[in-house]
C-alpha cells in the first residue's frame, strides 16, 4: 500500500526500517504507509527532529487552523469527499495522497485530535458614525468592510459575531431613527455589501440570488453574512415597531376615554356655507375661506395641500366617495398617490377646487423654491384668516387642524369596514398620510403619535347619504 509515496518519503527524510517498525508497534498497525505518515507528521510538527530541510516557509499552525475550519464547514470528516480529505492531508503531511477514505479519515482524525485549534474572535473597533447625507456612503462601506473582516477571518463563530455586530449597529440607529428609516438604511447596507464584496473579491460572483465561488466554503460564509444583515436588522426594527404599536394602542385607550363628542349637525354653519358656494355660480372670491375649510373637512387634507397647485385630486372610477390624492406635504414622496375616502360626492370636491383656482387662491411654487418653503408660504399667508374664520363656523374653541381630526373620526366610525383586518392605527395612518408603506406587507406602518392626535373626537349623526 502506498509503495511509491512511502518509498519517496523514506528516501526524502532518510527514515530507517527500525524507526518504521517502532512506530508500527506504537500504533498497533502493520501499515508501513500509516507509520511513515505518522513519522512525517511528527517531524513537521516538531515532535521529532527534522533530518533534512524540506518545505521552506511551511507554517504548521496555519495548516492546522485551515484543516480544522474545513472540517467544521463540512460537518465532520465522515461527511467529506475523498478529494477534500486528500487536500487537507496534503496540508498537514505534504507529499501524501493515495489512501482509501477510511484510512484518510483515521489519519486526519488522529492528527486533528492531537493538534487542536482555538479560535479567537475578531476584535472590532467601534464604528464612528457620520450621519450627514454625504457621510452615509462611507459609513456603509465601513460596515461592509467590518462584516467581510469577520467572514474572511475563518473563525467558526463568525455567524454569532456578525449577529452581534448587526445588533450593535441597529441599536445605534434606533437611538436616532424611526423603525421604517432603519429598514431603508438596512436595505442600502445589504445592497452595498453585495457591491463591495464583488469589488474586493474578484473571484466571487453573484447570480441574482446568492454569491458563487469555486471555493464553496467562502461562498457559503458570504451568503450567510448577506442573509444575517437583512434578518438581523429586520428583527430589530420589527421589535421596535411592536413597541411603538403598543404605545400607540395605549395612547388610543387614554384618548378614547376622554374623547370630545361632536354632533355632525353642530357643523351646520360650515356645511351650509360650502353648500351655498357650490349652488351659487356667482359666489364671490371673499368666500374662499369657507371653501378651504369645507374642503379640509371633506377630504381631511391640510390647508397647504388644498391651496397648492402641486396637489392633484382625481375621482375614483367606480366609487364617488373615494378619491386619489397626490401631493402629500409630510411623510411621503411628493409623487406618491394615496387613496382616500371623502365625506361627500367627489364631484362636489372637484367643483370646489375649481372655484378656488378661478378665484386665484391656488398658489404655485416660486422659481427655484423648495416644496417645503412653498408649503410654508401658503400657511403664512392664510393661517391667520382661516384660524379666525373657523371659530365663527364651528362651535367651541376649534382650530383649523381639528377639521382633519373630525374627518378621521368620521372615517373610523362610519366608513371603515368593521370586518377589515387592517388595524385602526394602520387605517388612520393610511387615510391621513402618516408613516410609510411596508414593502413586504403593503401595509402602512403608523407613526406613534397618530393615536394621540386623531383619537380626540367621536362624531355622531353623520348621514351616510349626504
Amino acid at each position: 500500500m502506498l509503495k511509491e509515496i512511502t518509498k519517496a518519503t523514506i528516501n526524502e527524510l532518510s527514515i530507517t526500517p527500525e524507526e518504521i517498525d517502532k512506530v508500527k508497534d506504537e500504533l498497533g498497525t502493520e501499515s508501513v504507509g500509516m507509520a511513515v505518515l505518522t513519522i512525517k507528521r511528527r517531524i513537521l510538527s516538531g515532535e521529532t527532529p527534522m533530518k533534512v530541510t524540506i518545505l521552506s516557509g511551511y507554517d504548521r499552525t496555519e495548516a492546522v487552523k485551515a484543516a480544522h475550519l474545513k472540517v467544521r464547514e463540512a460537518g465532520g470528516l465522515d461527511k467529506m469527499k475523498v478529494v477534500h480529505l486528500k487536500e487537507i492531508l496534503k496540508c498537514l503531511v505534504p507529499g501524501t495522497s493515495k489512501m482509501r477514505k477510511a484510512e484518510l479519515v483515521a489519519a486526519l482524525n488522529d492528527i486533528l485530535t492531537q493538534e487542536t485549534y482555538t479560535e479567537e474572535p475578531v476584535k472590532l473597533e467601534s464604528v464612528k458614525w457620520d450621519m450627514s447625507d454625504d457621510g452615509w456612503e462611507q459609513t456603509y462601506k465601513t460596515l461592509c468592510s467590518r462584516v467581510l473582516q469577520i467572514v474572511l477571518s475563518g473563525g467558526d463563530t463568525y455567524t454569532s459575531q456578525i449577529v452581534e455586530f448587526v445588533a450593535q449597529v441597529g441599536s445605534d440607529w434606533l437611538k436616532q431613527y424611526a423603525p421604517q428609516t432603519i429598514r431603508t438604511k438596512g436595505s442600502k447596507w445589504r445592497s452595498m455589501f453585495k457591491s463591495e464584496t464583488l469589488r474586493q473579491m474578484p473571484q466571487i460572483s453573484f447570480n441574482g440570488r446568492c454569491f458563487e465561488s469555486d471555493d464553496e466554503s467562502i461562498a457559503r460564509r458570504i451568503n450567510m453574512a448577506y442573509s444575517l444583515i437583512y434578518s438581523g436588522l429586520k428583527g430589530l426594527y420589527t421589535a421596535e415597531y411592536q413597541v411603538k404599536k403598543a404605545k400607540y394602542e395605549r395612547d388610543v385607550q387614554i384618548k378614547q376615554s376622554n374623547q370630545t363628542l361632536v354632533q355632525w349637525d353642530s357643523l351646520h354653519k360650515l356645511l351650509r356655507a360650502g353648500d351655498e358656494i357650490l349652488r351659487n355660480p356667482q359666489a364671490k372670491k371673499k368666500c374662499y375661506r369657507d371653501a378651504v375649510l369645507w374642503l379640509c373637512l371633506m377630504t381631511g387634507r391640510r390647508v397647504n395641500e388644498v391651496l397648492s397647485s402641486v396637489s392633484e385630486y382625481r375621482s375614483h372610477p367606480t366609487n364617488p366617495r373615494v378619491m386619489y390624492f397626490k401631493g402629500q406635504s409630510k411623510g411621503h414622496d411628493i409623487d406618491q398617490v394615496l387613496e382616500i375616502p371623502v365625506l361627500c360626492d367627489s364631484n362636489l370636491i372637484l367643483a370646489m377646487l375649481d372655484k378656488l383656482q378661478k378665484w386665484g387662491k391656488t398658489m404655485s411654487p416660486k422659481p427655484g423654491q423648495t416644496l417645503e418653503n412653498h408649503r410654508t408660504d401658503i400657511n403664512n399667508r392664510h393661517s391667520k384668516e382661516l384660524s379666525k374664520r373657523v371659530k365663527d363656523l364651528l362651535p367651541g374653541n376649534h382650530k383649523v387642524h381639528d377639521l382633519r381630526k373630525i374627518y378621521a373620526a368620521v372615517c373610523v366610525r362610519f366608513i371603515r369596514d368593521s370586518e377589515a383586518t387592517v388595524s385602526e392605527a394602520s387605517y388612520v395612518a393610511s387615510i391621513c398620510g402618516h408613516g410609510s408603506i411596508d414593502p413586504e406587507t403593503g401595509l402602512y406602518l403608523p407613526c406613534s403619535n397618530v393615536a394621540a392626535v386623531y383619537s380626540q373626537y367621536k362624531v355622531t349623526g353623520y348621514p351616510l347619504t349626504n
